[in-house]
């Protein structure tokens, strides 16, 4: 991850060469571009040799310059300096040759040059909160296209470093040891070796599910199908629920904090219903499913107070209530 030399440049071939009245000479050369891609318009190829013959080479192509002549056959070098007439791509085309001065080999090396600096990371996690080490870092594509690479440091496992954006965006990172908030830094690297500015990121990591998980139902029996439930239980942070069994519609997760009152629509049909109510954290730490049963029915009159003999003059502090 972030070498400057490409690996897929780095080309190796075996060179079985008859000298003029030498013998046989046996090399191996390594050729490759300091960078693929550049953040200015300099650049230096490399020939690396091991071996008694050292092979002639030339370079040629438009758009750049070298500190050797283009176009003509010189002595091996270990570097050759090179330069870009401007921004933009070239291709430098690379031939080896015999002691006869016959081409062997011939490659085209491209390069990329672009004073481009990256964006501010507009990144985020795939959940708001892990109940584990492991998170997945999403890196968007408003990145650009020569955004390869995302720097992460901070509460991270291993300390920070440059981690390769795979194709699907989603980039693994493991979180440091504990619960907490964890708090990390992101900043892109380009193609050309270009770093962008530093973004903050901050997730929780929780492993402890919520405790005393809750559904109070205002009444044993409902007249009308709908029964007023409060919902709560004790955690540090937002929490979710929803309702399965005998419901009008199965509901997905709806987010609350400590408690919350709802009416809960039972299935069409008088009769006993059976419920469950499901309760989890942001981290996906969930209780024990709550249970509950309601009876359907029609003729359920709910309790009420009244105050005996209903008394025209509200003025007395003093009154009797009886349930009807």
């Amino acid at each position: 991850m972030g070498g400057s030399v490409r690996i897929k440049w780095i080309l190796w071939y075996l060179l079985m060469l008859t000298g003029c009245g030498s013998g046989n000479n046996t090399s191996a050369v390594r050729y490759y571009l300091e960078r693929e891609a550049t953040a200015t318009t300099q650049n230096r190829l490399y020939l690396e040799i091991k071996g008694e013959y050292r092979p002639s080479f030339s370079l040629s192509g438009e758009g750049f310059t070298a500190d050797v002549a283009l176009d003509t056959i010189v002595g091996a070098r270990d570097a050759t300096e090179l330069t870009a007439d401007q921004f933009g791509s070239v291709e430098i085309t690379l031939s080896l040759y015999q002691e006869d001065n016959r081409p062997y080999l011939t490659e085209v090396l491209p390069w990329k040059s672009s004073p481009e600096v990256p964006g501010t990371p507009e990144a985020y996690f795939s959940e708001d909160a892990s109940a584990d080490a492991w998170v997945y870092l999403i890196v968007p594509t408003s990145r650009g296209r020569n955004v390869k690479e995302v720097w992460v440091e901070g509460d991270i496992a291993e300390g920070g470093g440059f981690y390769d954006i795979p194709s699907d965006d989603q980039v693994l990172i493991q979180l440091s040891d504990g619960d907490g908030l964890k708090s990390l830094r992101v900043r892109y690297r380009n193609i050309f070796g270009t770093e962008g500015a530093t973004a903050n990121l901050v997730i929780a990591r929780k492993s402890k599910p919520p405790l005393n998980c809750r559904a109070l139902p205002v009444a044993p029996k409902t007249a009308t199908g709908l029964i007023r439930t409060r919902i709560l239980a004790d955690n540090e942070g937002p929490l979710a629920f929803k309702v399965e069994g005998d419901v009008q519609t199965a509901l997905a997760y709806r987010s609350f904090t400590d408690q919350t009152d709802e009416w809960i629509e039972l299935s069409a049909g008088e009769g006993r219903k059976n419920i469950k109510v499901k309760i989890r954290d942001a981290a996906g730490n969930t209780c024990p499913d709550v249970p509950l049963s309601i009876v359907y029915d029609r003729n359920f009159r709910p309790g009420a107070l009244r105050i005996e003999g209903d008394p025209i003059d509200g003025r007395s502090t003093r009154h009797s209530l009886t349930e009807f």
